[in-house]
């Protein structure tokens, strides 16, 4: 893990006979000053030709975790892996997508990162069947 301050994307992973895909969001520090439409974005996107061309993939569900055991608040058909929002805040968190249907050759993690001096410590994982 490391800290990520600027635009950018994971590596690219074929997945021939993936279909299905929970992907874990695990930010462990954040910093930075944010205003409207600043913040951290993390999505997927999927390629049909080998990842010369990339599509946004909206996952199906879609949630902030809780290590409290409270309730996750989930939202439905999203991009964002961290929901109808940016996430702008400090300290960890966790979010967490599921893609119920994935029809691509290829797919990685790509992340938007705004704001005064901003800096997110995270990490993405992709399970899937």
């Amino acid at each position: 893990m490391f800290a990520h301050t600027a635009d950018g994307q994971g590596v690219s992973v074929p997945i021939p006979s993936l279909t299905m895909a929970q992907v874990c969001l695990n930010i462990t520090a954040g910093s930075g000053t944010f205003g409207g439409g600043e913040g951290l974005a993390v999505w997927l996107q999927g390629s049909d030709d080998e990842g010369l061309t990339w599509y946004d993939l909206p996952s199906d569900q879609q949630g902030k975790t809780a290590a409290s055991g409270s309730e996750v608040d989930a939202a439905l058909n999203r991009r964002n892996v961290t929901g109808t929002t940016l996430h702008t805040t400090t300290g960890a968190h966790q979010f967490l997508a599921l893609y119920k249907h994935l029809a691509a050759k290829m797919i990685r993690a790509v992340w938007d990162i705004a704001g005064t001096t901003p800096s997110f410590t995270f990490t993405v994982v992709l399970v899937g069947k």
